[in-house]
């Protein structure tokens, strides 16, 4: 309802302002938020269109031009323009690193990942929440994460902190992107994973085989799975999960999961 309240408001601005960037990215936001939450409220897509007539050099129109089209690679130069109209913005650093990451240009990701941290536009909560996930960690694990509060944050600790840069993160949306993952996988010696499944219509069962590939594969390596991916992945492994920390660790052996927790808790978070 919120979100809804919002959209009428900014439509009601736009509509004595129409050229109001600043009022076109909030009722964007809020239309496209809305529709996130299962009450759509507008047409997205023309109001893009809408944008494009009205404000089509604006840095707001080009962020959300990119935005729009969910990680379209083509897209990318509207996400350039708009860096380019103001690099000092912080909305547009998470998708330079989305893109570079699944380029697999560590360089990129890291001077971006410097610029969103030097911004102090990332809540010092959400960093520290992720610096205890790093340290639940066994050496050389690879852990599945599922969001942006839960990945970002992560590769912020690495890159720009060099905080345990031996995990491997593994963001489950991302690595619908076939050439991404199995680039992924190969760089830690895991062979290449691909099920032949519409990802888009399977993704649960698409992220339980991933998995389950990693569990198979990487038998050298710790697979966890952080607390804040969805439920039906940690279902489908209840057997073998043991929460360390903020992340449950794969075992197929019985640990004293208790002991590590209060290793963790008193020692290294």
């Amino acid at each position: 309802e919120w979100y809804a309240q919002q959209a009428k408001l900014w439509g009601d601005i736009l509509d004595k302002e129409p050229q109001n960037s600043d009022a076109w990215l909030n009722f964007y936001t809020a239309n496209r938020m809305a529709k996130i939450l299962g009450q759509p409220i507008a047409d997205l897509n023309a109001l893009v269109d809408q944008m494009e007539q009205v404000i089509p050099d604006s840095y707001e129109f080009n962020l959300i031009k990119y935005w729009h089209g969910g990680n379209n690679l083509e897209l990318f130069p509207y996400l350039e323009k708009a860096y380019e109209i103001d690099p000092n913005r912080p909305e547009t650093y998470s998708d330079f690193i989305t893109y570079y990451e699944l380029k697999r240009n560590q360089e990129k990701v890291k001077e971006f990942a410097q610029k969103w941290f030097e911004s102090n536009e990332i809540s010092p909560n959400i960093m520290a929440w992720n610096y205890n996930v790093l340290m639940c960690l066994d050496p050389n694990a690879i852990i599945l994460t599922a969001g942006d509060n839960d990945t970002y944050p992560l590769w912020i600790w690495q890159y720009v902190h060099n905080i345990r840069p031996d995990v491997t993160v593994l963001n489950t949306s991302l690595a619908i992107d076939n050439k991404y993952r199995n680039a992924m996988l190969n760089e830690i010696g895991i062979e290449s994973f691909n099920n032949g499944l519409d990802v888009l219509k399977d993704f649960k069962k698409f992220s339980i085989q991933l998995a389950q590939h990693l569990v198979d594969k990487a038998v050298d390596k710790p697979v966890y799975l952080g607390v804040s991916t969805p439920t039906f992945l940690r279902s489908a492994f209840e057997e073998s999960l043991y929460v360390v920390g903020l992340a449950f660790k794969h075992t197929d052996e019985r640990i004293d999961n208790v002991a590590i927790l209060k290793n963790n808790y008193e020692n290294h978070f």
